[in-house]
């Protein structure tokens, strides 16, 4: 497999007005890339076409499956975090650490519990209790934790501070510099 994600003339609307519009690229395996641009410009409906959540026109592969009829196939390899993405607020810490072993076979705790250790997040802190950069630090860290073939962000610095966006940043970087995966 030459690209981790290939797109040929990528298009989709919405009530005719197109949010993608004839978009061409190859992201090959092993590099990190961000989709940057103003506000309504198609980056998260790009995500959302790689990852099958919406229907497109044109010609699109990840990991060398099409995102429409291979979808289910396709997730097994992939981890996303939704720009909007929520716990509940009664969760703690090691309830969202618990849950995520519990469903996904290849979670793994002790990187998990690694990558917590770099925040201030604490085993028995509730959703509610957290900021929103606090959210964002433990959906990284269960994503981080499960041994994908490639992960999916959208706006994960969202809420970032610049203090827990320089100790996040240099874990991500870390972790994803030392993995043997494609990250993107």
């Amino acid at each position: 497999m030459s690209a981790v994600i290939s797109a040929r003339n990528l298009r989709k609307t919405y009530k005719g007005k197109p949010a993608v519009d004839g978009v061409s690229f190859d992201i090959p395996a092993g590099r990190i890339v961000g989709l940057i641009g103003p506000n309504g410009s198609g980056k998260t409906t790009t995500l959302k076409a790689a990852l099958g959540l919406v229907p497109f026109e044109g010609e699109l592969k990840v990991l060398g499956k099409n995102p429409r009829t291979e979808r289910d196939e396709l997730m097994q390899d992939v981890c996303f975090i939704a720009d909007v993405a929520v716990l509940p607020r009664w969760m703690k810490v090691k309830d969202a650490v618990d849950f995520v072993a519990g469903v996904h076979p290849r979670f793994d705790r002790k990187k998990a519990e690694a990558y917590l250790a770099h925040t201030k997040l604490t085993p028995g802190m509730k959703v509610k209790e957290m900021s929103k950069g606090m959210i964002v630090q433990l959906h990284l860290a269960l994503v981080m934790a499960i041994d994908a073939k490639l992960l999916v962000l959208d706006e994960p610095t969202l809420a970032w501070t610049s203090s827990t966006a320089s100790s996040s940043t240099r874990t991500c970087w870390k972790t994803i510099s030392t993995s043997r995966r494609p990250s993107w």
